[in-house]
């Protein structure tokens, strides 16, 4: 994760190797992208395929607008993956994308497999609120 201090001397390191390097922390793929990887695992990709591809096509020629989708991917993330449950706990991140996804698409359900909890109720809520920041639900 490039937001912790000393990865990313380790990234300079592993992309240095001139072997292909991957990105999976979707909060900083525009900083990976610039720091030298050539893509992303993300798991936002679940939910809106089509923002870490806009990242990727526009970070070197519109990088302002790589920018601009990479903060709305940070945006639903604050609350998917970095936010509190309803509860007040750390919400998990599997979770709550399985939820949103339910909650978008219609299909699938939200319950995981113990020892991941499954959100309803207000922490759904929660999660929905975050997809609307985001601009989902608007017709």
């Amino acid at each position: 994760d490039l937001r912790t201090p000393g990865n990313v001397d380790y990234f300079h390191r592993v992309v240095s190797t001139e072997k292909p390097v991957l990105q999976g922390e979707d909060v900083v793929l525009l900083e990976g992208l610039q720091e030298g990887a050539v893509g992303g695992i993300n798991a936002i990709a679940n939910l809106v395929p089509e923002w870490p591809v806009a990242v990727y096509r526009h970070w070197t020629n519109q990088p302002e607008k790589a920018r601009q989708v990479q903060e709305k991917i940070n945006v639903v993330l604050a609350q998917l993956y970095y936010g509190n449950d309803a509860q007040g706990n750390p919400i998990d991140g599997a979770a709550a994308l399985q939820n949103a996804m339910a909650q978008l698409f219609r299909f699938g359900s939200p319950r995981l497999r113990e020892p991941r909890p499954t959100y309803s109720g207000s922490d759904t809520e929660l999660i929905r609120k975050a997809l609307e920041t985001a601009g989902f639900f608007q017709f």
